[in-house]
């Protein structure tokens, strides 16, 4: 999962509005607020994404949190957001103290990316020829914020007549040893790619194992 941390710092001397529930009928006062979110304020569809947030106001006891897609559910203190489609996602965070009437403290966009994924020769996995696998130099990764990259990766090859051999690479690229191994596979063999990390800088993630057979 994802996680997010929220912070959120009221503005001292702020103007107060009215707004209107439409889905309550109910009039409250909206305080404007300052939202900072680390690591970034972006989420990923089809899995869930963790947020944390912290209110400065001690006055907030309880939090209740919708989304304009998809489904929000409160996990301990965290919230878990598990949106259904990129695109623009609308956050809305309430005071929720009175439990009868919930007060809107903050909305936020928010950008929802596909979840990213791992492929070898353009496949997430399944059937692989040995003319495909003449053209494979590297693992990619797909979805997800566009400056991540494969930084580490374990290839093994496993199969009826061969021996069972595992290679690591630091980086996106297939080693030598790996391209040599690739290219003297008979058909049925199998070919694993795991403990795959991805990311952007210092920060990493781990992407879903990739399971191929070798086909003629």
């Amino acid at each position: 999962m994802k996680k997010i941390i929220v912070h959120a710092f009221i503005i001292v001397g702020c103007m107060i509005t009215s707004y209107s529930l439409a889905q309550t009928g109910v009039q409250v006062k909206k305080k404007k607020y300052v939202l900072t979110y680390e690591p970034t304020s972006v989420l990923e569809s089809g899995i869930d994404n963790a947020i944390h947030i912290t209110v400065s106001d001690s006055t907030v006891k309880r939090l209740l949190v919708n989304s304009s897609q998809g489904i929000v559910k409160q996990k301990g203190e965290d919230f878990i957001v598990h949106p259904i489609r990129s695109g623009e996602l609308l956050l809305r965070i309430y005071n929720y103290n009175d439990l009868s009437k919930p007060v809107l403290i903050d909305e936020k966009k928010m950008e929802v990316v596909a979840a990213p994924f791992a492929t070898m020769g353009g496949k997430q996995g399944g059937k692989i020829s040995k003319e495909e696998l003449k053209l494979v130099t590297s693992v990619a990764v797909k979805g997800g914020e566009s400056e991540m990259k494969i930084t580490e990766f374990k290839l093994s090859v496993a199969g009826k007549g061969i021996k069972y051999r595992e290679f690591s690479a630091r980086d996106e690229n297939l080693t030598e040893e790996m391209l040599a191994q690739l290219q003297h596979l008979p058909a049925n063999s199998k070919i694993y790619i795991e403990y795959i990390r991805a990311g952007s800088g210092e920060s990493t993630r781990q992407i879903a194992p990739l399971a191929f057979t070798v086909v003629e």
